[in-house]
């Protein structure tokens, strides 16, 4: 197998998982690199809540992508990686054939020291980035089926702090920055607004307060939501009850009466806070269910992973 990022086993659900779409498409923000994701799965599953990337950062030498598929005994993984020939490595296993991805050829590798000849992991490149999948107990014709729809993830836009818009957005920065007179610039903390409509003519604002801190491990943000200028509740109440990523999209409008939150997911506990979000980020769904937001999908990482 490729000796790139080990995976990320599947959390208990306390609620559905972000669909992989948004999955997919929030790790896009993180990745220097085009990154691929599957159209045709055969029934497999997102197993992860999120999409791994190492590390999330602007310029790194070596960026690893992984995400993980399975369903009923069946699995599939896919990796991702940047500069493949500085960063990459297969080990332990012998060429079967070539089939075509696309414009690139890929190649079909067994394990060498198997006693099984069957085909295990399907390697190519791709508008230079390195893409390997590896598979137990699903058919070679489909894994190469899954290949050749891997399709380009667009990334969103970035989307940056600024001044509110209206009354009710300025109010609504004020009692955040009420509750939070300890963040770094107070009274002129960094904001992030998005608005959708309740269905009912009235306006639902999120408003994220970037860092509740002004050191490194006070570098999350805290989501505040809000039916006009009524306060509903908050990402310190809901579930995961964790820190909202600093990043480049911590909220989002996903849908009419409906926001996505990012929270930067992290290796471990036990990295200085400087390491916080080292994996990218999981992004949890929450919906106006008419009195208030509730979380209409999200799930955990499973130890040692965790959101802080």
């Amino acid at each position: 197998m490729a000796a790139l990022v080990a995976l990320l086993v599947p959390a208990a659900a306390s609620a559905a998982a972000a669909p992989p779409q948004v999955a997919w498409r929030e790790a896009a923000k993180l990745a220097i690199m085009p990154i691929f994701a599957p159209t045709t799965l055969f029934g497999l599953a997102l197993t992860t809540p999120y999409v791994a990337i190492q590390p999330p950062t602007s310029s790194p030498r070596c960026q690893f992508l992984e995400a993980s598929y399975a369903h009923a005994g069946s699995s599939l993984s896919i990796s991702e990686v940047a500069n493949y020939r500085e960063c990459g490595n297969l080990v332990d296993l012998q060429l079967v054939r070539t089939v075509r991805v696309g414009g690139a050829i890929a190649r079909l590798y067994r394990c060498a020291s198997c006693r099984s000849t069957a085909p295990i992991e399907l390697t190519w490149t791709a508008k230079g980035t390195f893409v390997d999948l590896g598979w137990t107990k699903v058919t070679v014709n489909h894994v190469i089926d899954v290949a050749r729809g891997m399709a380009l993830v667009r990334r969103p836009p970035t989307i940056a702090a600024g001044a509110a818009r209206g009354s009710d957005q300025r109010a609504d920065a004020s009692y955040v920055l009420t509750h939070n007179t300890g963040c770094a610039g107070y009274p002129k903390c960094p904001l992030v607004f998005q608005q959708t409509s309740d269905g009912s003519g009235h306006a639902l604002i999120a408003v994220d307060l970037l860092a509740v801190g002004a050191d490194a491990c006070g570098a999350f943000g805290v989501a505040y939501f809000f039916d006009g200028t009524t306060y509903l509740t908050s990402t310190g109440l809901l579930q995961p009850r964790a820190g909202v990523t600093a990043g480049p999209r911590p909220i989002f409008v996903e849908a009419p009466g409906e926001f996505g939150v990012n929270y930067p997911v992290s290796s471990g506990s036990g990295g200085p806070c400087a390491e916080y979000g080292n994996l990218g980020v999981d992004t949890y769904l929450y919906k106006w269910n008419g009195t208030g937001m509730v979380v209409a999908a999200g799930q955990r990482p499973r130890s040692p992973a965790v959101l802080h």
